[in-house]
């Protein structure tokens, strides 16, 4: 009989690849033995050969005995997988690895680092956010409450200018002669109506507060506390409507590390919000967006700011954040009640008509009047600015960031594609596999062909082989 028999031929245990080729010889079947392990005789000296085709079968060469100088033994053992090729192109299986391009399915096989990498990326949240900031005192005047904004060197000068201003009635001259100038009792009525009708100044000083924020007043209007008439002007901020919130909006790039499965499972997105502090997203939530955008909305007057997180491409809510940045700038008040005030004025005039017998005592009557009211409404009050206190965040960056962490794998995942595969999971015939490792899940062909060999190629099948 005749045998195809290989001399450079390599092949791999558990691969379907096959020769081509090959130099045929007459060779002698040696019996008894299995057509598992056959062994030849050939009539010629030992070659190393080491593939041999027989009965439409292939055979790894186990070993060559030299028999003498004209004769020698190949000593085969069957080899199933290439033998059975056509059977295991033809078998469909679940194909759980293959040499198909993968990105989006995790390798669970592979190890990961200890040591994370981090990439940044940020932006301004809020593009009118400032150091520098904007007072916005809300008061109280003669008709309604007004928002202002009010610089620095204004909001420390607001009581004073008001005292200032009440204690330049009596200012001046109080002789008899004085006393009946054209303006004098004009004066002194206005001011005595001030008081009855104003009240404590501090409860017309609704509130007071920095926010870091640059706003913009609108006109320039004359403050007025309660009945008191300031030289202070300043803008005003709407207290109503949607002039009152100014929103924002900013996109910061997902600083991605990778383009394939290792975005979703090996990553760990931290999100960065000022005021707010740090939120953290899984990856696979955002793996179709390139970017998360921040819509911000400020309630200028009062700092109050609301934050919503979404996908940028996607849409996706991924949550909505508030957080107050006003920071409360205090105006002492220890002011006596308006009834201690009208008692004050009553003593006053009492004693005025005690001694209203001549124009000295008149004038001094009028001076105790306002004198007196001046020291209740006044003396009173002290003046503090507040700190920063529990809003230490304003000391902090306004920026927003987006951190991806990630914990790479010991080795690139397309780079063991060629030993190991990659992740396929779906249902397939084998033939349709790229050349290449090839792993199924409970796989089992069919052909007609020993038990032992069907054994073999399911193993095989189902613990990775090397299509070929």
């Amino acid at each position: 009989m005749n045998i195809n028999v290989w001399t450079g031929f390599s092949k791999r245990e558990n691969s379907t690849k096959q020769p081509t080729g090959g130099t045929s010889v007459s060779v002698t079947l040696k019996g008894p033995c299995s057509l598992h392990k056959p062994v030849f005789v050939l009539s010629s000296p030992a070659t190393k050969y080491t593939y041999v085709q027989a009965f439409g079968e292939y055979y790894f060469v186990e070993d060559v005995i030299n028999i003498n100088s004209t004769m020698c033994e190949l000593h085969c053992r069957k080899d199933p997988m290439a033998t059975h090729k056509a059977e295991i192109e033809g078998t469909q299986a679940f194909v759980v690895y293959d040499g198909s391009s993968n990105t989006v399915i995790q390798d669970t096989r592979l190890a990961t680092t200890y040591i994370p990498t981090i990439s940044r990326n940020k932006a301004q949240l809020h593009s009118d956010m400032s150091r520098t900031g904007s007072i916005i005192a809300t008061v109280t005047g003669t008709d309604a409450t007004y928002c202002y904004v009010i610089s620095t060197t204004d909001i420390y000068q607001l009581i004073p200018n008001i005292k200032s201003q009440v204690e330049s009635v009596f200012a001046g001259d109080h002789t008899p002669t004085g006393i009946f100038d054209d303006d004098f009792i004009p004066t002194v009525i206005s001011a005595v109506r001030q008081i009855l009708s104003s009240g404590s100044l501090a409860e017309n000083i609704r509130d007071v507060r920095w926010i870091p924020f640059s706003v913009s007043g609108v006109g320039a209007h004359r403050i007025y506390v309660g009945m008191y008439q300031t030289s202070i002007i300043a803008g005003r901020v709407n207290m109503t409507g949607t002039n009152r919130i100014n929103g924002k909006s900013v996109a910061i790039a997902i600083p991605w590390q990778y383009s394939d499965w290792r975005n979703a499972h090996n990553t760990d997105i931290n999100v960065h919000i000022p005021f707010i502090g740090d939120v953290s997203f899984p990856a696979s939530a955002l793996i179709n967006d390139n970017s998360i955008m921040f819509n911000t909305s400020v309630d200028i007057i009062s700092g109050d700011m609301a934050v919503e997180v979404k996908g940028a491409n996607t849409g996706i809510y991924l949550g909505s954040y508030g957080a107050s940045t006003g920071v409360t700038i205090p105006l002492g008040n220890a002011s006596p009640s308006l009834a201690n005030i009208a008692n004050t004025i009553m003593a006053g005039a009492s004693s005025a008509l005690s001694s209203m017998g001549s124009p000295a005592g008149m004038a001094r009557a009028g001076a105790s009047i306002i004198s007196s009211a001046t020291q209740a409404v006044f003396t009173p009050l002290s003046q503090t600015v507040g700190g920063l206190g529990s809003s230490a965040a304003i000391g902090l960056p306004f920026d927003a960031e987006v951190a991806t962490i990630c914990h790479n794998t010991t080795v690139a995942p397309s780079s063991v594609t060629a030993s190991i595969g990659t992740p396929t999971m779906a249902q397939k015939t084998i033939s349709s596999c790229p050349s290449g490792y090839v792993q199924c899940q409970d796989a089992s062909v069919d052909l007609a062909g020993e038990v032992s060999d069907r054994e073999i190629i399911n193993s095989y099948l189902n613990s990775g082989f090397f299509y070929e």
